[in-house]
């Protein structure tokens, strides 16, 4: 293989560019950048609405995508759907309008979304967990600092 690839199919490719890497056949900040879209892309990012004064209740748009004990850049604990209480003409009345996540921890101050996994993610169609792509990121990562 020459060059950066097109595109990364597999864990296989990700592990040929890594071996690139440890070679030096190819630069890690570019392989740290697609093992970063690839990250980006396992997850939903989902901006709240509402958020309480201890921001471990925020309450997003109707999210039927959250289950309890996900975790993304916190632990969803409880969900609770919540029916518009001034429903708009012409909208279906009784229909869930918000979801109201409460966390284990807090979320981070500057923290303007909620992460959850993704349904599906593009790790299934490669064939690699999430911490498989970590796992080779951290291994970039020690490599760019070591070059």
């Amino acid at each position: 293989m020459r060059g950066f690839p097109k595109v990364i199919r597999t864990v296989q490719d990700i592990e040929n560019c890594l071996e690139l890497v440890q070679k030096g056949d190819l630069d890690a900040l570019q392989l740290q950048h697609k093992l970063e879209a690839i990250e980006r892309r396992m997850y939903l990012f989902i901006p709240y609405v509402e958020i309480s004064t201890d921001r471990k209740t925020v309450k997003t748009l109707f999210l039927n995508e959250a289950v309890a004990g996900q975790a993304g850049n916190c632990t969803i604990l409880n969900i609770q759907h919540e029916v518009d209480p001034n429903p708009q003409e012409g909208t279906n009345q009784g229909e869930f309008a918000f979801t109201v996540l409460t966390l284990e921890s807090a979320l981070p101050d500057g923290e303007k979304v909620i992460k959850i996994p993704s349904p599906a993610p593009p790790s299934i169609d490669m064939n690699a967990t999430t911490t498989a792509v970590q796992t080779i990121k951290a291994q970039v990562m020690t490599l760019k600092g070591a070059i």
